[in-house]
């Protein structure tokens, strides 16, 4: 069977090489980049974007439309070799004792044993057995991506899931929209907001289940499209946009009131990418709130900074005092600010967060998540390279996770659940799921998830089941055994490239 891997990853190397061609094939007839080259040597602060050139070449950009069209085209593929019966037989090569970079996570209510994790580029998994053993069941969609997971307060089945990872890295796999399930995510139909590119929240409305609210991003390399707030009045079959700031601004995050549904928060963040530029600051991020179910808004401007240097934001609610907020706000020069409010968001006092600079590192458009502890109005937790708590309402904050105890647990937060029964802690970072029975003191890592961001693959071609890559902050890794849980790390941090001499498979 490990012999098998060979044929299997040329297999894969040629639905790869068609999927790029299709982009070629799809881009109109436009001049090369010489002038783009040029300026590039001529100055060194100009970026190097290999991968960029790699991708794009001869042309200077991807259309987003055409991106999607030749995941279509993928589909398209994959679906009539099945109904001619050349449907291939896959065999797992792993790794699944590795991880991988979790954007969201869901827990059924009541039901700790069911979980369901988002994946950077890895689809959704759901456990049923608290973590023993995960089925992928996203594998029909035609993007891998997800952004966010929600699930419907009153019945478990009903889960809508947002493509398109909103972490605004370099180029994150963009998304096609909505997706809904109504048995668990047995099947699942796709569901609107299709150019809506990175999804960063859904909520689904506690007192009207066919009310769905949507954060949505837009593309991060070109302004306008479908950005913004939406609302769905009718399950996710139409949707319209009721929070609108500009082309540039996305919606990021959105919470609403657990006693009073029309009260609605919402995060929107000024940002925008280029090969040479990267805005993720400005006077388009800032808060608003809605009284009246999203008809209507208002920018929450008092005690906030509101100018050109705010960042991402982060909100959450406190569920045993729905009138005390925290906003996490990502700010120049690495600095975090955390604020409080304890009026609904009429009034905010900046928290004691200095402790909290540069958690974010430089790049803090890469986080944004902030949660309140479901019982305790003075416990919440703020995400970023690291992690930091408050118990004091923000009067002071501590450690609880970072480099220093990088061995327990990975760095580069994302998700987090807090189980309102048991109070267990369930946490999505770069290294993939774990949990904490604590308060965060200490952590469990739940290491079988098969979701680890490959760059690049190599196969020692003397022994083919030995295999090799480079993954997204998961290390340069290898198995020797050709066995999908017997992977281990060979350098440490990102990943790249990996060649194996073909003559001395000692030298790598």
């Amino acid at each position: 069977m490990k012999n098998s891997l060979r044929p299997i990853l040329i297999v894969l190397s040629v639905l790869t090489t068609a999927f790029f061609i299709s982009l070629w094939i799809l881009y109109p007839n436009k001049a090369g980049r010489s002038d783009q080259r040029k300026e590039m040597a001529e100055n060194p602060f100009y970026p190097n974007e290999w991968m960029d050139y790699q991708r794009t070449y001869p042309y200077d950009h991807i259309k987003p439309e055409n991106y999607k069209s030749a995941m279509q085209y993928a589909g398209q593929m994959r679906r009539a070799s099945t109904r001619a019966g050349y449907d291939f037989e896959w065999e797992a090569a792993g790794p699944e004792n590795i991880g991988g970079r979790i954007t969201d996570l869901l827990v059924e209510p009541g039901n700790a044993n069911t979980i369901y994790v988002g994946a950077a580029s890895g689809g959704i998994y759901k456990t049923t057995d608290g973590g023993e053993s995960w089925a992928n069941i996203f594998t029909d969609a035609e993007v891998i991506s997800i952004g966010d997971l929600a699930m419907d307060p009153n019945d478990p089945d009903v889960i809508y899931a947002g493509t398109g990872e909103a972490n605004a890295s370099s180029y994150s796999f963009i998304g096609n929209g909505i997706y809904k399930t109504t048995d668990g995510g047995e099947s699942w139909t796709h569901s609107g907001l299709d150019a809506s590119a990175y999804i960063g929240r859904i909520i689904v409305d506690y007192s009207d289940a066919e009310t769905v609210f949507v954060a949505s991003c837009g593309n991060l390399f070109t302004p306008g499209g479908e950005r913004g707030i939406y609302r769905s009045e009718d399950g996710g079959t139409n949707w319209e946009r009721v929070l609108f700031v500009d082309e540039v601004t996305s919606g990021i995050d959105l919470v609403q009131h657990p006693q009073n549904p029309d009260v609605i928060y919402a995060a929107m963040w000024e940002r925008l990418r280029g090969l040479n530029f990267r805005q993720s600051f400005g006077d388009g991020s800032g808060i608003w709130k809605s009284v009246d179910g999203g008809d209507t808004w208002q920018e929450m401007t008092n005690g906030v900074p509101t100018d050109e240097n705010v960042g991402r934001i982060g909100l959450d609610i406190a569920r045993s005092d729905p009138d005390v907020l925290y906003a996490y706000y990502d700010m120049p020069g690495g600095v975090v600010e955390i604020y409080r409010s304890s009026d609904g968001g009429d009034s905010w006092e900046r928290t004691k967060d200095e402790v909290i600079d540069g958690n974010n590192s430089n790049f803090g458009w890469y986080f944004g998540q902030i949660r309140v502890d479901p019982h305790d109005k003075d416990i919440a937790y703020v995400m970023g390279v690291g992690m930091y708590r408050t118990t004091f309402g923000g009067e002071s904050w501590e450690q609880i996770s970072g480099y220093f105890n990088s061995y327990e647990i990975h760095v580069d937060n994302h998700a987090m659940w807090i189980d309102p029964g048991t109070g267990r802690i369930f946490q999505g970072n770069d290294g993939g799921l774990y949990y904490s029975d604590n308060y965060g003191d200490d952590w469990t890592k739940i290491n079988n998830l098969p979701i680890t961001q490959f760059y690049d693959i190599e196969i020692d071609y003397s022994v083919p089941y030995r295999v090799y890559g480079g993954t997204q902050d998961n290390n340069t890794i290898r198995t020797l055994s050709g066995d999908a849980d017997d992977w281990h790390p060979i350098l440490g941090g990102d990943g790249f490239y990996s060649i194996v001499d073909y003559l001395n498979n000692d030298n790598i």
